[in-house]
C-alpha cells in the first residue's frame, strides 16, 4: 500500500484543509496518509512512506526533513500556498526561514500549489519542474443547501468580514471610513461580524451593529460560517504582487456557506468572481466599497443570485471528482523522478534540537526584541535578564 507522509510545522488552516483533500484521497486510493508535525517524524517514518510532502516548509527542520527524504530516494513534494519569497525580512518571517523554504523547494521533485501564478514562479525551483495546481476539496456537508439561502435575508443584513488579524488595515483602508454614509443609504439595519480580525469602527454609527470573534480552530470557525446566518462577505485586499499568489480561499468559505461576497478587483479573486453573478468586484477605493456595500444590501435579487451561483462554483472548485484525479496524475507522475545528491544532511535528533532552539530564538525576538544573530550564549543572557527583570516588575521589586 501507498503511504504519503506529510510534515507540517504546525496546525493552520493550509493544513486543514490540505487534510481534508488528503483524507478524500486516502479513501478513494487506497492510500494511508501520514500528517505529523516535523518535531515528531522520524528516520523510520520517512523510511516507511513512498511519497514525501512538505506544508509550507520554511523552517529548519521541515529542510532538514525535506534533504533526508530526498536522500533516501522517496518522491518529494512542496505544498506552496503563500509567495514567502516575497515577504519582507521582519520579524514574522526573517531572511533565514526564506533560506530553509528556497531548500525546501530545491530538494523537491513537484510543487503542490493552489494558484496557478504561484505554479508559474516556484515550479522552476523544483527538481523535475513538475507541479500539481488544484483547489481543496471540501465534503458535501461543508455547503450549506440551496434553501438556506433564502433564510439569510431577514430584516438586518449581516455582514461578515473573517480574516487574519493582519488584514484589519485592508477593512480600516477601504471600509471603515465609509460605514456611515453605507448606514445611511441602506434600507435594512446592518449586524457587523469579524472573525479572527479587530479593525477599529466609529461605535457610534447609527444602524450598524457589531460582533467580535478571535481566531478559532478550522472546524470551529466552518461551523460558524455556516450557522452564522450570514447575507453578504467583504474581502478587501491592497493589490500587489504578494497578494495576488494567495489562494481565493474567502470566495469558497463565503460561496460554501450561501454567503454574496464583494471582493477587491485583483488577483487571486479575479480567478473566479465573475462580478454581477457570483459575487461583486470592486476597486481598491473607499468610494467603491460604499457603493459595492449599498448596491448588495439593498438588491436582494442580486444577493440571492450571487450566493446562489457562488455556491454552485465552489461545490463544483471544491469537488473530489475535479482535484483528486488532479493530485493523483501529480503522484503518478513521480515514478522515476529524479534523485538529488544531497551530501551531508544533519542527523535529526539535532535537528530536532536545533529547530525548537531557533524557534524558541524567534519567540524571543518577538517579546524581547533580541536578535537570534547575536550568538546563543548572548541570547540565552540577554532572555535569563529579560525574565529576571519581569519576575522583578511582577514582584513589585524595581526601583
Amino acid at each position: 500500500m501507498e503511504q504519503i507522509l506529510i510534515e507540517y510545522e504546525f496546525p493552520s488552516p493550509s493544513v486543514a484543509l490540505l487534510g481534508k483533500t488528503m483524507q478524500a484521497y486516502e479513501r478513494r486510493y487506497a492510500t494511508r496518509i501520514v500528517m505529523k508535525k516535523g518535531s515528531q517524524i522520524t528516520r523510520s517514518d520517512i523510511a516507511g512512506c513512498t511519497a514525501y510532502v512538505s506544508v509550507r516548509g520554511n523552517a529548519s527542520l521541515s529542510a532538514t526533513l525535506m534533504k533526508t527524504a530526498q536522500k533516501m530516494g522517496k518522491p518529494c513534494l512542496a505544498f506552496v500556498d503563500d509567495d514567502f519569497l516575497l515577504l519582507k525580512k521582519a520579524g514574522a518571517f526573517p531572511a533565514r526561514r526564506k533560506k530553509h523554504f528556497r531548500t525546501v523547494l530545491e530538494n523537491a521533485n513537484a510543487l503542490l500549489c493552489v494558484n496557478p501564478l504561484l505554479e508559474e514562479k516556484y515550479t522552476p525551483y523544483t527538481l523535475d519542474h513538475r507541479s500539481i495546481c488544484f483547489d481543496p476539496i471540501l465534503p458535501d456537508d461543508a455547503f450549506v443547501g440551496d434553501a438556506q439561502i433564502g433564510e439569510r435575508h431577514a430584516d438586518t443584513v449581516s455582514i461578515l468580514y473573517a480574516a487574519n488579524a493582519t488584514h484589519a488595515i485592508f477593512f480600516q483602508k477601504y471600509i471603515t471610513p465609509v460605514l456611515k454614509n453605507v448606514a445611511r443609504q441602506v434600507n435594512k439595519p446592518l449586524r457587523l461580524v469579524f472573525m479572527g480580525v479587530r479593525p477599529q469602527l466609529d461605535p457610534q454609527i447609527e444602524g450598524i451593529s457589531a460582533e467580535y470573534y478571535g481566531v478559532q480552530a478550522y472546524d470551529v470557525y466552518r461551523k460558524r460560517l455556516l450557522a452564522g446566518g450570514f447575507a453578504i462577505g467583504v474581502a478587501p485586499l491592497e493589490p500587489n504582487e504578494f497578494t495576488s499568489m494567495k489562494y481565493y480561499n474567502k470566495f469558497i468559505d463565503y460561496a460554501s456557506a450561501g454567503i454574496s461576497g464583494i471582493y477587491t478587483d485583483c488577483a487571486p479573486y479575479t480567478m473566479v468572481v465573475e462580478s454581477g453573478r457570483n459575487g461583486l468586484l470592486c476597486k481598491a477605493e473607499s468610494a467603491a466599497w460604499e457603493k459595492a456595500l449599498v448596491t448588495m444590501v439593498n438588491d436582494d435579487a442580486l444577493r440571492m443570485r450571487c450566493a446562489q451561483n457562488a455556491l454552485a462554483d465552489a461545490r463544483r472548485l471544491c469537488s473530489e471528482e475535479r482535484n483528486l484525479e488532479l493530485v493523483r496524475q501529480g503522484f503518478l507522475s513521480l515514478e522515476g523522478c529524479k534523485h538529488k545528491s544531497v551530501g551531508f544532511v544533519l542527523p535529526l535528533g539535532f535537528a530536532r534540537l536545533f529547530g525548537r532552539a531557533f524557534v524558541l530564538a524567534e519567540h524571543a525576538e518577538k517579546a524581547c526584541g533580541i536578535a537570534v544573530h547575536a550568538g546563543f550564549p548572548t541570547l540565552l543572557k540577554k532572555i535569563a535578564s529579560h525574565v529576571r527583570a519581569r519576575k522583578a516588575f511582577t514582584s513589585g521589586k524595581t526601583g
